[in-house]
């Protein structure tokens, strides 16, 4: 059995690789791991770092994340 448990935004600190993880959730086939993904992306909207993080993020990471999600 599969149970997920969404957790608030504290929960999830604001890393590189907690954002790829969010990342690759919020781009998943799933629509559960989209909701849970999108939803934690918008809360970190207004999270001190967030657009810094992603401008930062080494772009093979991304290139790389985007061939296998």
């Amino acid at each position: 059995m599969n149970d997920v448990i969404e957790l608030p935004a504290e929960a999830n600190p604001l890393t590189e690789g907690i954002l790829l993880h969010v990342l690759k959730s919020a781009a998943s086939n799933d629509p559960t791991q989209i909701q849970t993904g999108t939803k934690q992306l918008q809360q970190w909207e207004t999270t001190s770092g967030y657009y810094s993080l992603l401008q930062v993020m080494p772009a093979s990471f991304l290139i790389l994340f985007m061939n296998f999600a």
